[in-house]
């Protein structure tokens, strides 16, 4: 009988043992998971104060560049950089939009020359399902060096709308001159051609929340090299206006 007692004493001192190593563990485990728990908060901070820093110096190198891209003009005319970049910074811009209706004028810019072509750009308003929609087009002008350039324009032309920080958030479409409207790409006969562009670049709604800044908007037009399939398409379109020209004569 003494001995099956002092077996019941031994498996209760083990199992308080048992019990009190059991909540060391807890106890440790909770300390830890606090610990993590701290851990991943500081995480976070560290990484919005990350983000807080990148986007400081993303906003920092935009506005720097835009300032070196348009001299000191920037917000009140037209710049063309190198032989391929044309910026146009249009200040009003929100006041144009606000007090738009459909018998304003469309905006156009000074005459440039860019690769040797004379052109315009242009800006206004449309309406798509009665939605506002800021267009914007590119449109070649009959210049003093038209002789000395090859036709039909052979370019094709990226349109962007410029964001105020960040050149990823940048509003950006292409034309290729085969898949457009050809005599926007000839010799101007008239003071100028038809318009090459989008009417419906970007929603007036989205410009006035990410694009403008100091109510000024920037536009710009890039000049590409065509591709390969863009020459072959390019050709085509040549070959077949001077065919239909000697059927003329």
């Amino acid at each position: 009988m003494t001995k099956i007692l002092e077996n019941v004493d031994c498996v209760k001192c083990q199992q308080e043992r048992i019990s009190a190593d059991v909540q060391a563990e807890a106890a440790t485990a909770a300390e830890t998971s606090a610990k993590i728990d701290d851990l991943l908060v500081r995480i976070d901070c560290l990484r919005c104060c990350a983000e807080a820093i990148e986007d400081c110096a993303a906003q920092h190198f935009r506005t720097t560049r835009l300032s070196m891209f348009t001299g000191p003009r920037l917000g009140t005319g037209l710049l063309c950089v190198g032989d391929k970049h044309v910026l146009w910074c249009v200040e009003g811009i929100t006041n144009y939009i606000d007090t738009w209706t459909p018998s304003s004028e469309m905006i156009y810019s000074d005459t440039f020359v860019v690769r040797g072509y004379s052109a315009k750009l242009v800006y206004g308003i449309s309406l798509e399902e009665n939605v506002p929609h800021i267009a914007f087009y590119f449109r070649i002008c009959r210049g003093e060096n038209d002789s000395n350039v090859v036709w039909p324009f052979g370019f094709s032309v990226v349109f962007s709308l410029i964001h105020p920080t960040l050149s990823s958030k940048d509003g950006r479409y292409k034309v290729n001159v085969t898949s457009h409207n050809q005599k926007c790409f000839t010799k101007p006969e008239s003071d100028m051609n038809p318009p090459c562009g989008f009417s419906t670049f970007c929603t007036t709604d989205k410009v006035k929340d990410s694009f403008i800044k100091g109510d000024t908007l920037s536009f710009a037009v890039t000049l590409e090299e065509p591709s390969v399939i863009d020459m072959v398409g390019s050709f085509m379109v040549g070959f077949r206006s001077f065919f239909q020209k000697i059927k003329k004569s």
